[in-house]
């Protein structure tokens, strides 16, 4: 599909609302007017930003402002805080628009990914995040005149004192860009229905009516990845999840993910997370059961 525009349902006080994405689904390729901030506080989550995609790793930030073309892939294990507000809690009857569209012009060029400042920059912004968490469930009086206080103090910094790039994340200006975006979605999207079966490149480009050479080319340029690598990374993280949740061999998941060989997954698991899979299955267990006792410690007298 075509990248849309997404009108969002803020609070009725003032246009910002704060809420928990887990990643377990393609968020697909849209804009709106309002700034989205993510905070990964758990894993990490690849993150199209106009025509480049980036991934925003645990503790780190990605930055979408209003007009942003943006979306998420589907991230396994990972968990992040998105905070969303409209540019509309700067103004009032005197401004006239104007505060607003000088903030604007200022985020235009603004570096959106915590990854590329300086470790004093990120440090600020992930305190403020986290005291709008905080804000964001208070029942105490003067609730939303601290919300408001902090939003200003993010976007001084936002606006001040981050990075600029005058080209790196610069917003799409002709409908050829956006139809790019649209196939890489049906690209990521053919991976996620097929997975599970041999699946090749020439299969994908097929399926976009793409030669499969430039197919090649567009998938690396978009993703900063190879096609073959996206897939392994992508069939690895299903592994995982049903090493945790189900019980089944190895062997068996091997295939349930797309792999014909039970060599090259494992392998291939290793190099991604540093243990086998019967190792990780074995750590996740164990770690469960360690915080279970700190819990619940048995009585032992």
């Amino acid at each position: 599909m075509n990248s849309f525009y997404q009108l969002n349902v803020t609070e009725k006080e003032i246009p910002f609302v704060l809420f928990y994405d887990n990643g377990n689904s393609v968020v697909p390729s849209h804009w709106h007017k309002e700034i989205e901030i993510i905070y990964s506080l758990q894993g990490n989550t690849q993150m199209m930003i106009n025509d480049r995609m980036f991934e925003v790793r645990e503790g780190e930030i990605g930055i979408a402002i209003g007009g942003d073309i943006h979306f998420y892939l589907c991230s396994q294990n990972h968990r992040r805080m998105v905070v969303m507000f409209d540019l509309d809690i700067f103004e009032d009857e005197r401004s006239r628009g104007k505060l607003k569209g000088e903030i604007g012009k200022l985020l235009e060029n603004m570096v959106r990914v915590s990854s590329y400042w300086k470790p004093e920059q990120k440090r600020r912004v992930v305190q403020i995040l986290k005291e709008l968490e905080e804000k964001n469930t208070s029942t105490a009086f003067g609730r939303t005149l601290a919300i408001k206080a902090r939003i200003y103090d993010l976007i001084l910094i936002l606006c001040n004192e981050l990075p600029k790039s005058g080209s790196q994340f610069k917003m799409f200006t002709n409908i050829n860009q956006t139809k790019m975006l649209s196939n890489l979605e049906k690209a990521i999207t053919f991976v996620e229905q097929n997975y599970m079966h041999h699946l090749s490149l020439e299969d994908v480009a097929e399926a976009l009516n793409f030669a499969p050479s430039y197919f090649a080319r567009f998938f690396k340029r978009f993703t900063n990845t190879t096609f073959l690598s996206y897939l392994n990374t992508y069939r690895i993280n299903k592994a995982q999840w049903s090493l945790i949740n189900e019980n089944k061999g190895i062997t068996e998941i091997s295939e349930d993910v797309g792999f014909g060989s039970v060599k090259t997954f494992n392998r291939l698991f290793k190099a991604t997370t540093g243990m086998s899979p019967s190792e990780y299955r074995k750590s996740i267990f164990e770690n469960n059961e360690t915080i279970s006792d700190i819990e619940n410690p048995a009585d032992n007298r």
